[in-house]
C-alpha cells in the first residue's frame, strides 16, 4: 500500500510519540493516550493506533519519572532532598535488612504537620487506596479538614498491602509526631475511618481515650448487604432514608424511635445494630465531637485527588503529591490573604441561617446565662456559659443554633464569640501559613549513580496485558443500575420490588435445585 493510501506514517511510532509529547504528559500527568491520538490527528493529519499512543505515554512517564529498579533506586536521595528542602519533615523509610527491598514509607511535611497542629480540628480521617503502577501496594493517608471545611492533606504512607501491621505501624508514626508538641490529650481528637480491623485495633491501643467514628456510608452498605438482603420484598431506598435519619438524630428519643422502626419491620437488624456499636455512628450516643461530619468522604476525596499520580512509578507519584500539596496550599493561602470577617465563608453562610430562624423565637431568662426557649410547641433550655442547648445542636456543629442565637441577641453580645476557633479565619491562615518548597534535583544523577544498590522495588507479580486502571464495581451497585424490567411494565417502586423478589426466589431455587417457575 502506498503512502498516499494510508493515514499511518512509518516514522510515528512510539519513541517519536513519547518525544514530540513528553513536555505535554509532564505538565499533565492526566493526559489520556485517546487525547494523543486527537492531537496527533489534528497537528500532523496522522492516524495512529490506540495501543501505539498508549505506549508512547507510557515510554514518555518511564523518562520523566524513572521506572522499576531505576524509579526506587532514586527514593534514598529523594527522601534526603525532601527532608533538606522541608525542614521539619518526618520522612521514614524501612527496608528488609535481609533483602534490601522496600517495605513501607511515612511522609509528613513540616508544613503539613504545623498547619495541623497550629489551626486544624483535631479530626483525622484515615483510610487506604490502592496504589496502580507496575509494584501495586496501597496508600494510607491521615487527612484533616481545616476552618472552611476544605480538604488538608497531614501524611500518607506507602505500603506493600492494608492489613493491620502496616496500619498499626502508621498510627505509631501519627503519634509520634504528635506528642512532639505536648499534645498528649487524646480525649480532644476524634478518627474516623471505614471499620477496618486493623483500625479498630490500633486507634484504642495507641490512642487512649481517642473517639473512634465510624463512616455512615460504608455502614450503610454494610446494612444493604447483610440485612436487607434478607428481605427481598422491602423498599430499599425507603428503610436506608430510615436507617439514616436514625444516625442523624440529634436526640436519643428520636434515634431509638427510627431504630425501633428499622427492627419491627427487620427483627435481624437488632444484633447488627448492636454489633455495630452505634456510640460510634450516632450522633444523638457519640460521645466525642466531629463538628457535623458524619462521613468519610473527606478521604475518599482525597483518593480520588490523587487518582493519576498513583498509576505513575513510584518516585514520581511521591513527587507529584508533593506538588499537588504545594499548589493547594498556595492557592488557600492566597485566598486567606482577601477574606474579611472573623469566620470563614461557609461556616458565616452556615451562622446566618440560624441567626435568620431565630427571629421567629420567643425566649425568656432564667439566669444571667440560662434562658428557655420556645419553638412552636417545643421548649428548649440554652446555657451560654456552658455553652449548650437542648436541641443538641450546639454541642454537635460547634456553632450557635438558632435557639442559642436567640438568646445571644437578646442580651446584646456578639455572636462570633461563641462560634469555636476552628471556624475563624485567623485560624485558617495559620494552617496554610507556612509553604511546602520544591524539590530541585540538580545534583540527582550524581547521588542515584553512588547509591544505586541501596533500596531493591518489592516483589510483585506483573500479570499479562494492558494494566487495568478502573475499579471493578461491586455486585451490589452493578445490581441496583442492572435491574431488569418486562416489557410495557412501568419502572416504579412495586414492580422493581416484584422484579427484585423474583429474583431472590429463582437463586433460592436454584440452589435447592428445584424449578424457579412458581405455581
Amino acid at each position: 500500500m502506498s503512502l498516499l493510501q494510508s493515514r499511518d506514517h512509518p516514522s510515528t511510532d512510539t519513541n517519536w510519540i513519547s518525544e514530540v509529547y513528553k513536555d505535554k504528559i509532564r505538565s499533565m500527568p492526566a493526559y489520556k493516550a485517546s487525547d494523543i491520538r486527537e492531537h496527533i490527528q489534528t497537528d500532523y493529519g496522522i492516524d495512529v493506533k490506540y495501543h501505539k499512543a498508549w505506549r508512547g505515554k507510557e515510554n514518555a512517564i518511564r523518562a520523566i519519572n524513572g521506572e522499576g529498579r531505576d524509579g526506587f533506586s532514586q527514593l534514598p536521595w529523594y527522601c534526603h532532598a525532601l527532608r533538606e528542602s522541608n525542614p521539619g519533615s518526618i520522612i521514614d523509610c524501612e527496608v528488609e535488612q535481609a533483602t534490601k527491598r522496600f517495605q513501607r514509607l511515612f511522609v509528613c511535611l513540616g508544613a503539613c504537620r504545623l498547619g495541623f497542629l497550629k489551626g486544624c480540628r483535631p479530626l483525622l480521617f484515615l483510610d487506604g487506596t490502592h496504589i496502580k503502577n507496575k509494584h501495586k501496594g496501597c496508600l494510607l493517608s491521615a487527612i484533616a479538614v481545616d476552618g472552611d471545611d476544605g480538604m488538608f492533606t497531614l501524611a500518607f504512607s506507602a505500603v506493600s498491602t492494608e492489613n493491620d501491621e502496616n496500619w498499626e505501624w502508621f498510627c505509631w508514626k501519627l503519634r509520634s509526631f504528635l506528642e512532639c508538641e505536648g499534645k498528649t490529650d487524646w480525649k480532644q481528637y476524634t478518627f474516623f475511618s471505614d471499620r477496618h480491623s486493623g483500625l479498630l485495633k490500633s486507634i484504642s491501643c495507641i490512642f487512649p481515650g481517642a473517639h473512634h467514628a465510624y463512616c455512615l456510608r460504608h455502614l450503610v452498605d454494610n446494612f444493604r448487604t447483610q440485612v436487607m438482603r434478607r428481605y427481598p420484598m422491602h423498599n430499599k431506598k425507603r428503610w436506608t432514608a430510615v436507617f439514616n435519619k436514625a444516625a442523624y438524630a440529634p436526640l436519643r428519643r428520636d434515634f431509638e424511635n427510627h431504630i425501633s422502626y428499622v427492627v419491627e419491620s427487620m427483627p435481624l437488624a437488632w444484633d447488627f445494630i448492636i454489633q455495630s456499636h452505634p456510640e460510634c455512628w450516632a450522633n444523638s450516643l457519640f460521645r466525642g465531637t466531629r463538628w457535623e461530619i458524619i462521613n468519610n468522604n473527606i478521604s475518599e476525596s482525597w483518593n480520588s485527588w490523587v487518582r493519576s499520580a498513583r498509576s505513575m512509578p513510584f518516585v514520581g507519584m511521591l513527587d507529584t503529591i508533593r506538588r499537588q500539596v504545594m499548589v493547594m496550599m498556595n492557592e488557600r493561602r492566597e485566598k486567606s490573604e482577601i477574606m474579611h470577617g472573623r469566620l470563614c465563608p461557609k461556616q458565616e453562610s452556615k451562622l446566618a441561617l440560624s441567626y435568620m430562624a431565630s427571629r421567629r423565637l420567643q425566649c425568656s431568662s432564667s439566669s444571667r446565662t440560662v434562658f428557655k426557649v420556645t419553638d412552636c410547641n417545643e421548649r428548649y433550655a440554652v446555657d451560654l456559659e456552658a455553652r449548650k442547648c437542648s436541641c443538641r445542636e450546639w454541642q454537635m456543629f460547634r456553632l450557635p443554633c438558632k435557639h442559642a442565637c436567640a438568646c445571644i441577641e437578646k442580651c446584646s453580645m456578639s455572636i462570633y464569640d461563641f462560634c469555636d476557633l476552628y471556624y475563624s479565619i485567623e485560624c485558617y491562615r495559620k494552617t496554610y501559613q507556612e509553604p511546602i518548597n520544591p524539590v530541585p534535583t540538580h545534583d540527582m544523577d550524581v547521588i542515584v549513580e553512588i547509591q544505586a544498590d541501596q533500596i531493591h522495588p518489592p516483589l510483585s507479580s506483573v500479570q499479562p496485558g494492558r494494566p487495568k486502571k478502573r475499579r471493578f464495581e461491586s455486585q451490589q451497585f452493578l445490581r441496583s443500575i442492572k435491574t431488569w424490567r418486562p416489557v410495557g411494565f412501568m419502572r416504579n417502586a412495586d414492580t422493581v420490588e416484584l422484579i427484585q423478589s423474583e429474583r431472590y426466589f429463582s437463586d433460592q431455587c436454584k440452589r435447592n435445585g428445584q424449578s424457579h417457575k412458581r405455581k
